[in-house]
């Protein structure tokens, strides 16, 4: 009998008592009755006249109480105080029926109870909440991958991972991404979750282990990483499972596409540069009777022409981890500085000179070798040597 039903039968029989208690002290007793003897049928006792002291049955207000006993607390947010449960009884707002078993139970929170309270959300919060359930509704669509892999493109939706008693699902993250920390799920209790790993080095792979202890079941899960964060929604059904679960990375794709395209521009520029030291030019445009004078071997380049605008001196590869000598002009009055820049290991002089020199270091510790064109007229006079030349062509360097 429930709650509802033992309140209902306590007030009908506190009426009646009370009815036949009034019955009895509105009667005449008699010499020789005894306490709690009835009265003869054939003398009944009369009811023209109404009992002092009883109300009438019309005056108590049985739509009133029925009406309260009747009352849901979920409902009204109250329960009603006047009349105490019995002692040792839950009340039946309580109580739930387990979907599974029907059994009553009260261990666990059943999926439609309604708080009797409910805590008013101001505008911004009930838009937040708009927010983020659009987000979960997206269609997160998944793809085929190698080797039986379901793909999620990440951030797009909520994914969702099917998992079954008995069954282990895997969560693959990005190769060398790498697990910071714990898992978080909502359901610790009825969901396994394990680490694993596949691979090694930078193809390291973290794995994440899903393993539900019965169907049913609906939770999320948490994964943070040293790249990114996961969240993911976890579902269990009776025999259905996703073996395999990983993600593509638009964001990643898109940074290695730009990494790309900057290298490729980067191979262009150096490429136009390399053109340009000789634009146009055919090698009978070339002029490349230079000669180099000095002991210095360590600081002679390896070619020297001019395209008779510019003229070209290409050093050793080993220039690039050492210090660069400087180029200049040797004029009437001595060297003389002169504009040039330098391209990987070749200096490119904007004009062209009959006589010039490479210098590393100052005074008299100073290391140089002069450059001598072919159409040069003069005395060249250095460490160690002194040559003269007439102007004439010259073949040989």
């Amino acid at each position: 009998m429930g709650v509802l039903g033992m309140w209902r039968s306590s007030v009908v029989l506190s009426f009646g008592l009370a009815v036949m208690v009034a019955a009895g002290v509105g009667q005449e007793k008699k010499p020789g009755d005894s306490i709690g003897r009835v009265s003869s049928p054939t003398k009944p006792a009369s009811t023209s006249a109404p009992m002092q002291g009883v109300p009438a049955a019309a005056e108590y207000q049985f739509d009133e109480l029925i009406g309260e006993l009747q009352t849901d607390p979920r409902r009204s947010g109250q329960t009603n105080s006047s009349m105490p449960a019995p002692s040792g009884s839950v009340p039946l707002y309580l109580k739930h029926a387990d979907s599974a078993s029907g059994n009553e139970s009260d261990s666990e929170v059943p999926a439609d109870f309604v708080a009797g309270k409910s805590v008013p959300l101001p505008e911004d919060a009930s838009q937040a909440i708009d927010v983020d359930s659009s987000w979960k509704s997206q269609s997160a669509l998944p793809s085929p991958g190698e080797d039986g892999r379901v793909v999620y493109t990440y951030g797009a939706g909520l994914p969702t991972v099917v998992c079954a008693p008995l069954r282990l699902c895997v969560v693959e993250l990005e190769s060398g991404e790498r697990l910071i920390g714990e898992p978080h799920i909502g359901d610790s209790v009825r969901w396994l979750i394990d680490p694993a790993t596949s691979g090694e080095g930078s193809l390291e792979r973290a794995l994440i282990v899903v393993k539900p202890k019965g169907p049913g079941l609906d939770t999320n899960m948490l994964l943070t990483t040293d790249r990114r964060l996961y969240y993911l929604r976890l579902v269990s059904t009776p025999s259905e499972y996703i073996a395999r679960t990983s993600f593509e990375y638009p964001a990643a794709e898109t940074a290695r596409w730009q990494a790309h395209l900057l290298e490729s521009e980067q191979r262009r520029k150096e490429a136009v540069e390399q053109s340009q030291l000789a634009p146009l030019r055919t090698i009978e445009d070339l002029y490349f009777d230079y000669r180099v004078l000095g002991k210095h071997h360590e600081l002679r380049p390896v070619r020297i022409f001019d395209d008779g605008e510019k003229t070209y001196v290409q050093m050793r590869e080993q220039i690039l981890h050492r210090e660069l000598p400087v180029l200049v002009v040797v004029g009437t009055q001595g060297p003389e500085m002169v504009n040039y820049r330098v391209k990987g290991t070749v200096y490119v002089v904007d004009r062209i000179f009959e006589h010039g020199a490479l210098i590393l270091g100052e005074g008299k510790k100073a290391k140089r070798l002069d450059i001598v064109r072919g159409t040069f007229r003069g005395k060249v006079k250095g460490d160690g040597f002194e040559a003269s030349f007439s102007g004439k062509p010259e073949v040989e360097r």
